[in-house]
């Protein structure tokens, strides 16, 4: 009775432990979701659903599922920044589930408990993840969905199963390329395990639902009536399934057409944006592979999880069509294999083993790798020589390897092991949380963000509150101003969507003389474009959009980009045009020539 009292206990508490992760996730990608503007990538998407609903009836893009159901939070509140970004947040708070869903796999064992539940925060925290879950689009939702299909088959939730599945094959091209690393991943167990390399253990073949039969009808038959009442949105938007049509064809461009994107951007950002998923990955990797003959379901599942990492990154890799986000797929194992290892961290035997020295020896290394890190932001400041930085790197790395052999002459290996783990993790952990902070909040789709798609939108809030001022004052309504836009960027089309008197053309001919005009400025070297119009008006100049101004794998300042961002860009900008009557005292004389 005490032991079933302790093991419902545990469960209560894991539970709470996954809502704890799931909150924690839909905090970081619910807050402040509507303040960063939409770049041309995201209001691509969120105009094709705001059309949608406004009758126009577009040709939809091969993401159905993302452009109907937005489409419905439109319907039911006008068209925010928030809602456009508002499904790809939900599914990637959803995310943290997943390890919840394998549980039938885990058996008894405390050490995979522990790594699902440290899965969970990692997967609510990760950087990488909480941009894309915060970008308009359907990366997020190939990806969340399709896992937790997955995820479902493996808990034998049919229903579920087939809701998601269907959700994910509207999610576009993008599941194509996670499916791919996956089929290459299980191709690879496949032959391993023939070759005897990667049998499961004996106590985890117990615990194993698969011998159970599975439900497909039913995962099916929820498919399919999924499938048709979003994919045409209750027979509404019957396009939907055209869209779908397309996805094979979207992905199959993408191997022909090849992204600006170079592909060791991709492994930067896994370097430089998770690095405690890297050290604790390889890691535990190592681990699974070297224990080949130990039972424990830990190292089975580090074998698959490093099989599923590589391959993952190998299909993003390959496919040249690839955006850093197409590495979101090797997040998840990476993770999981991090988890596995810090499971571990978690001391049982206490022969040879003090926890108070390896807690203390943890502050010393996570002191000294601080450290390491002012240094590196004062050399920066002080422009010092590359031979100083090794210097003072290497003296401050010396201490800490004098401390851990003073812990393993006085106390114990292990102490010392525990110690030194447990002080990097505390550190890698916090830069991973500004990572997430500087990309979720700070720079929110920034231009120098790496896991940002495509350039990062300007100053639209500033020139939307600024017509929308003029509208107010002179038409006792928000949106009534006429506008002509010169420019089909679908950033600027999103921003006005609201105003009915916008016009959208190729230039503006002599005889108009609209309210405001929007002109792209293709010069950027600071000098002033002309207008010529039989009005007079008044300009100024606004960034359309930001691009990085390098072309490598990382900007050459390294440390002021990890720590502030910082690195070179270029700005695309346009001109705000208003004629002079709108403004008080201002008069509508005749001219020819005007400049901002």
């Amino acid at each position: 009775m005490a032991e079933k009292n302790q093991l419902k206990s545990y469960l209560t508490s894991e539970t709470l432990l996954y809502l704890l992760a799931f909150a924690l996730a839909l905090a970081l990608r619910l807050f402040r979701l509507e303040a960063a503007p939409l770049t041309d990538f995201e209001a691509k998407w969120a105009l094709q659903a705001w059309d949608t609903i406004q009758g126009s009836k577009p040709i939809l893009g091969p993401q159905p599922a993302y452009v109907i159901i937005t489409s419905g939070l439109f319907y039911l509140y006008t068209g925010l920044n928030a809602l456009a970004r508002l499904l790809p947040a939900v599914a990637g708070s959803l995310l943290v589930f997943l390890p919840w869903l394998f549980k039938p796999y885990t058996g008894s064992s405390l050490q995979l408990k522990r790594a699902g539940v440290i899965l969970a925060f990692f997967l609510a925290l990760d950087p990488g993840l909480v941009a894309l879950s915060r970008t308009a689009g359907s990366p997020m939702t190939a990806l969340s969905f399709g896992l937790l299909t997955l995820g479902c088959m493996a808990a034998r939730k049919p229903k579920l199963a087939g809701t998601l599945g269907a959700l994910a094959l509207l999610s576009g091209p993008t599941l194509l390329e996670g499916l791919l690393g996956l089929g290459l991943a299980w191709l690879a167990a496949r032959l391993l395990a023939q070759a005897g390399w990667l049998n499961p253990p004996e106590n985890m073949q117990q615990t194993d639902p698969g011998g159970s039969p599975f439900a497909w009808k039913k995962m099916l038959l929820f498919g399919l009536g999924t499938f048709l009442i979003v994919g045409t949105g209750l027979l509404i938007v019957p396009q939907g399934l055209a869209a779908f049509a397309s996805t094979i064809s979207a992905y199959l461009t993408g191997w022909v057409t090849p992204t600006s994107v170079p592909t060791l951007r991709i492994l930067s950002a896994l370097v430089f944006y998770q690095p405690l998923a890297i050290v604790f990955g390889l890691a535990g990797a190592l681990m699974a592979w070297i224990n080949l003959n130990k039972p424990q379901p830990g190292f089975y599942f580090g074998r698959l999880l490093s099989l599923w990492a590589l391959m993952a990154l190998f299909a993003a890799i390959i496919y040249p069509g690839h955006e850093v986000s197409s590495a979101a797929w090797a997040l998840i194992p990476l993770w999981g294999l991090a988890s596995l290892s810090l499971a571990g961290l978690f001391p049982e035997d206490e022969e040879n083993f003090s926890f108070a020295t390896a807690l203390g020896h943890a502050g010393l290394i996570a002191f000294f790798l601080i450290l390491v890190g002012h240094n590196l932001l004062r050399l920066e400041s002080l422009s010092a020589s590359p031979i100083l930085y090794a210097a003072v790197v290497g003296g401050i790395f010396l201490m800490g390897a004098i401390v851990t052999v003073l812990v393993v002459a006085g106390w114990s290996l292990k102490t010392a092991l525990w110690g030194l783990s447990w002080g990097i993790t505390a550190v890698l952990l916090v830069m991973m949380f500004s990572f997430t902070w500087k990309a979720a909040i700070l720079y929110p789709n920034g231009a120098n963000e790496l896991w940002t798609t495509g350039p990062a939108a300007g100053q639209m809030n500033e020139l939307v509150d600024t017509v929308t001022d003029l509208s107010w004052w002179n038409k006792s309504q928000p949106h009534e101003l006429d506008v002509v836009i010169t420019s089909n960027a679908p950033s600027l089309r999103w921003a006005f969507r609201s105003f009915e008197n916008a016009q959208y053309k190729a230039a503006v001919s002599s005889p108009d003389t609209p309210s405001v005009i929007i002109v792209p400025n293709a010069i950027t070297d600071g000098s002033q474009q002309s207008l010529t119009l039989p009005a007079s008006y008044r300009g100024q100049d606004l960034v359309l959009r930001k691009t990085p101004a390098w072309t490598s794998a990382i900007p050459t300042d390294l440390i002021r980009w990890l720590a502030f961002r910082q690195a070179p860009s270029t700005s695309e900008t346009l001109i705000l045009w208003v004629r002079n009557d709108l403004f008080p005292g201002g008069s509508n004389a005749q001219t020819i020539t005007n400049t901002p």
